[in-house]
């Protein structure tokens, strides 16, 4: 599933929704570490602020890295 999403934030890499999916998996499956699935969630903010799901774990992340 990883692979999937990986590739498919290659492919399509202006869609909010595929950055917040890869983002969901590393963050429920513990994979890499919080920063790396905080990055995909600030992609999904930063290609459409509205998408209101990214900012779910996002703000969790943040404070679990020491960021405002």
């Amino acid at each position: 599933m990883l692979t999937t999403l990986d590739e498919a934030t290659r492919r399509y890499p202006t869609d909010p929704e595929v950055w917040f999916e890869f983002g969901d998996a590393l963050y429920h499956w513990r994979v890499g570490t919080p920063q790396q699935a905080l990055a995909t969630f600030e992609r999904a903010i930063a290609l459409d602020s509205s998408f209101a799901p990214a900012y779910l774990h996002a703000v969790d992340l943040a404070v679990t890295v020491g960021r405002p």
